[in-house]
């Protein structure tokens, strides 16, 4: 199942209070040591050339102790605001924290919040303190579903934080790839499309040594080019995924799984729904734990299968694939699994299409248990 924009954006943030609460210390104690360096102007080691703007250089604005209570203050209040689940204080509190930097230091910071020229050469610390707090606004931003505000913060923070020198691919990738979900959410897919590309980039590793969080990545911009209509693109992209999973000594049987996935979507996509469902065999087999039970994904992938068989007008088979998807659903979550009606309903669909095509009144026995009642009797409780 497809997460929401607000879970693909936030990211490991869904539950926002826990997060923030168990390294609320860790960062009060950076930030603390931030501030007071720059309040007290740090020496810089021997030799070293201190950027602009930079407390201690020549013609710096050195950060003044109003301003540094003043954040400190703004901090403090947006933390408690995020707790709360205030997130439109919290966004106008990390707004402000965002201000009070930019107004301090103008020799390093531009009106935009961008560096400028000569602090690229060397970013000061208080850099770090600006990219927490475009950070925090992003996160608040994207709580309100300012997905336009969250993307624009979430990219200035992840540059500011570039500017100290290359990261690791991994968190690079992540956050890029947030930063192109939430241009994706806020209507600009060139944006979010050039994002989501250098999240790919960034994930790869050495040629020849598929990574699952690299393949992933790139599977993930495939998903976004057949939303926005490209899938021959997304098709090859995920072509070429599927070939370094084979070529690895232990094939990841999951990431494998959802590149079939959504191989499957660019093929339905192009109106291949054979194909689709080819795939979505394999990945269906793939799913599966040893001996044959349902996996996590199992009961997922049946249904999407049983949809692109009857799409491909193999009724048969659909219904097959949909009985399936219901005894897996019903192993993973019950009855009262908040999809279990809707896989009902694809079920009664197809018994719908087949009786039709058959000229016969449609019945159904949902779990093979013997008996059969006619389709008007489940329709009721589906609608409950």
């Amino acid at each position: 199942m497809r997460q929401s924009s607000r879970a693909r954006i936030a990211g490991g943030f869904e539950h926002v209070p826990h997060t923030w609460r168990r390294g609320r210390q860790a960062r009060r104690r950076r930030r603390g040591a931030l501030l007071f360096a720059l309040l007290l102007g740090a020496a810089a080691p021997a030799g070293a050339e201190l950027a602009p703007g930079t407390a201690g250089a020549p013609g710096a604005t050195r950060i003044t102790a109003e301003a540094v209570s003043t954040f400190m203050e703004l901090a403090r209040r947006q933390e408690a605001a995020m707790l709360r689940g205030d997130h439109a204080r919290a966004a106008e509190l990390a707004g402000d924290m965002v201000v009070t930097l930019i107004s301090a230091y103008p020799a390093v910071f531009t009106p935009r919040g961008e560096l400028t020229p000569a602090a690229r050469r060397r970013p000061p610390d208080v850099a770090r303190l600006l990219a927490d707090a475009e950070e925090r606004l992003g996160l608040a931003a994207t709580r309100l579903g300012d997905y336009a505000t969250a993307a624009e913060a979430f990219a200035r923070a992840q540059l500011l934080a570039e500017a100290f020198g290359p990261q690791p691919p991994a968190i690079v990738a992540e956050k890029a790839k947030r930063v192109g979900y939430a241009y994706s959410a806020a209507g600009r897919p060139v944006e979010a499309e050039m994002w989501l590309r250098r999240a790919a980039s960034a994930a790869m590793l050495a040629p020849g040594t598929p990574d699952t969080a690299a393949l992933g990545a790139r599977r993930e911009l495939a998903q976004f080019l057949i939303d926005l209509g490209r899938a021959a693109e997304a098709e090859q992209i995920l072509l070429d995924n599927l070939s370094a999973l084979a070529r690895a000594a232990l094939p990841d049987r999951a990431e494998t799984a959802a590149q079939l996935e959504t191989l499957a979507l660019a093929y339905r996509a192009e109106g291949a729904h054979r194909a689709a469902a080819d795939v979505l065999e394999r990945a269906v087999a793939l799913s599966r734990q040893p001996g044959g039970a349902p996996g996590p994904r199992t009961a997922g992938l049946l249904s999407a299968l049983a949809a692109a068989q009857q799409a491909a007008g193999d009724y048969a088979a659909a219904e097959a694939s949909w009985r399936e998807s219901l005894r897996a659903t019903s192993v993973a979550g019950g009855a009262r699994d908040p999809v279990y009606a809707m896989r009902l309903k694809g079920l009664t669909e197809v018994l719908r299409t087949r009786a039709e095509s058959e000229s016969r009144p449609p019945a159904i026995d949902l779990f093979g248990f013997g008996g059969t009642d006619e389709l008007e009797d489940i329709e009721e409780p589906i609608g409950r």
